[in-house]
Formats: structure tokens, C-alpha cells, sequence
């Protein structure tokens, strides 16, 4: 099962209103820059770390409006499946034991939010994929 059809799987088993939300055929699984967390930082445990960061992934896209596989009109919906989906990537990743990349993703996290709370898109998706190779190379 890939980590988007796990994803939706237990969103749509958490909310009706999530289940309603998700599109059929999403699209960007495995596409950078969650891509380049996938090396030997992350071989242990692949798909917990590919669910993780695909579900962080979406909850940032969720909360800047261009998520892959949840689709809303409702702004409020979106920034609460968003926060859904932070919560459940940490979670999963804090389950392996792996202080160093939770303490990664936090940064990522703020740093990211922070860029597109000031208008430049391209530096967050720059450090996705710093974040994301950091992760990957285990370092």
C-alpha cells in the first residue's frame, strides 16, 4: 500500500468530512522533495518515513493551498486537515525513535511556513528539499 492510499485510508476512517475531501486519483506521491528523504537515513523504515513526510508534505500544501490529495473550498477545513496531517507524520516518525529527524522536520516546518508567510514560495520549497536530502542521507 503506498503512503497516499494509507493516508487517505485512515483519514477517511478519522472524519467524514476529510473523507468526503479526498480527490481519486491523486497526483506527486514520491516527487520531490519528499523523494530525496529516500536513502540511507530512511532505509530502516521506509514507508513510516514515506507516510510521515508525505503527510507533512500535504499538511503544509493543505495550509498554503495547493494540497495533492485532499481537495476543500472550505479554507477552515483545509487549515484543520493541515494541522491533521502534521500531527499524524510527526507521530508516525516520532514512533521510530528518530529524535534527529523530528528535530528536522520542526525546523522544516517553521521555515517553511515562515517563507511562504512572507511571499517567497521558492525558498520554502528550497528548504523542503534541503530538509528532505538531510533526512535522506541520515545526517
Amino acid at each position: 500500500m503506498s503512503a497516499f492510499e494509507a493516508l487517505s485510508r485512515d483519514l477517511a476512517a478519522d472524519d467524514p468530512l476529510l473523507a468526503a475531501a479526498l480527490v481519486n486519483d491523486p497526483t506527486g506521491e514520491g516527487e520531490a522533495p519528499v523523494a530525496l528523504a529516500i536513502g540511507p537515513g530512511t532505509e530502516r523504515a521506509a514507508s513510516d518515513y514515506s507516510y510521515g513526510l508525505e503527510a507533512i508534505r500535504e499538511g503544509h500544501l493543505l495550509h498554503w493551498g495547493s494540497a495533492r490529495f485532499l481537495s476543500t473550498d472550505d479554507d477552515d477545513l483545509a487549515l484543520l486537515a493541515g494541522d491533521r496531517l502534521y500531527a499524524a507524520g510527526l507521530e508516525r516518525i516520532a514512533a521510530l525513535g528518530d529524535a534527529q529527524t523530528i528535530a528536522e522536520l520542526s525546523g522544516l516546518i517553521m521555515a517553511a511556513a515562515t517563507a511562504r508567510a512572507e511571499g517567497l514560495p521558492a525558498a520554502a520549497e528550497a528548504v523542503w528539499d534541503a530538509s528532505c536530502a538531510r533526512i535522506g542521507a541520515g545526517s
